[in-house]
């Protein structure tokens, strides 16, 4: 499954903004996403509020700290525009919290990180956000699921596919995801 910017440039309402933030898998298995994080998004101020109390990014979360804020953002979110030109330029730094870590340890803080997420949003007893969020998880753990087997990481592979051992859609795509993982490794030896 392959993130990409198909999205159309344009006006959207609250629950098309939603939706493409965590992802719609389209044709092809392509995934049609505004991406769930926060740099890649601008805000108007009062959108920091609800019922009077200021939204933070949680304190002493390093991992999807974004998500977490995000979807307490968009919450208050009435609409909002999509433009696929680009403002900033990122610069990667090997030293930061996500750069310093082996795969392992990255997917697990990752994928622990979501869990929380998924379980926050239930708190909010809204369908719309549970069913994204868990959707955005489940990618993110096909992907490293993907990077388990390039780096050699089966114990990881599948402690990752026990996490949804109730899921057989997951299990399914969990199968197809290995078995291409398998076959790009062959390749390149």
């Amino acid at each position: 499954v392959l993130r990409t910017t198909i999205i159309p440039a344009g006006k959207y309402n609250k629950a098309s903004i939603i939706k493409y933030s965590c992802g719609v898998k389209g044709k092809m298995n392509i995934v049609a996403t505004f991406y769930l994080g926060v740099t890649n998004k601008v805000f108007k101020r009062e959108l920091f509020y609800k019922e009077g109390n200021q939204i933070y990014f949680p304190i002493g979360m390093k991992y999807l700290e974004d998500g977490f804020f995000l979807v307490q953002v968009l919450d208050n979110v009435r609409c909002g525009y999509f433009d696929k030109k680009g403002y900033y330029h990122i610069r990667t730094n090997e030293e930061s919290a996500m750069g310093k870590l082996d795969i392992e340890t990255l997917a697990r803080k990752m994928l622990n990180g979501y869990q929380a997420l998924c379980d926050k949003v239930a708190s909010l007893n809204n369908l719309i956000y549970s069913t994204y969020i868990r959707n955005a998880y489940k990618r993110s753990a096909l992907y490293y699921i993907r990077e388990g087997i390039a780096h050699d990481a089966y114990d990881l592979v599948d402690e990752i596919r026990g996490k949804f051992s109730d899921d057989e859609e997951f299990q399914r795509l969990c199968d197809e995801c290995i078995e291409k993982a398998e076959a790009s490794k062959e390749e390149t030896v």
